[in-house]
């Protein structure tokens, strides 16, 4: 697998949602009801955190993360979506955009990234009432990237096995598991799929 590329692919993906995240936003300030308006922004936020779990952006996840729980919240009709989020929200929105590039040129947040980025999370939390639900158990992301390198059934090689697991609310939280398998069957590399349920 060319990372480089799957990273640049990554990179372009956000920028596609960052923008539709913003066109949701700006119509949201004329129709704050608008429950699909409201998803778009989500699975735009959702997305971005899922697939830099992927790649080990942990800047991104954790930022993310956050900004993800209050629109869930959001959706969930526990918040009302109003002016002031919404300026809180486009804001965010152009920092994740920050975060991002950092990540996949493989730079350190600077003091002043890391600055921006607690400044507005204390801006959101402080209008949300402080009631994100903070911490979701890692275990229990949506996606994980499992490689091994234990198991006897896989000789050394220049091969990568990926082991990719979707929670059992992946489809309601707005993941595409198979857009996660395009988008690495893209990446010009042949794949054995195979696909487990667990009771």
């Amino acid at each position: 697998m060319n990372l480089d590329s799957a990273q640049q692919g990554y990179l372009t993906e956000c920028n596609e949602l960052l923008i539709e995240m913003e066109n949701s936003l700006l119509q949201l300030e004329d129709d704050p009801a608008n429950s699909d308006l409201i998803n778009a922004v989500f699975r735009a936020a959702h997305t971005i955190k899922g697939t830099g779990g992927i790649f080990g952006f942990d800047d991104v996840v954790a930022f993310t993360h956050v900004v993800e729980n209050a629109l869930d919240s959001i959706r969930a009709g526990e918040l009302k979506i109003n002016s002031e989020l919404i300026a809180v929200f486009l804001s965010l929105r152009d920092q994740i955009e920050i975060v991002v590039e950092h990540a996949v040129n493989g730079e350190t947040l600077s003091d002043e990234v890391k600055s921006q980025n607690d400044e507005l999370l204390a801006a959101l939390l402080a209008l949300t009432g402080g009631e994100v639900n903070e911490a979701q158990d890692p275990e229990n992301e949506t996606v994980d990237e499992d490689i091994s390198d234990g198991d006897d059934s896989y000789t050394v090689n220049d091969n990568w096995h990926l082991s990719i697991r979707f929670s059992k609310d992946a489809l309601r939280d707005g993941m595409d598991p198979l857009s996660i398998l395009r988008y690495l069957s893209g990446m010009g590399c042949g794949f054995n799929w195979s696909l487990q349920h667990k009771h």
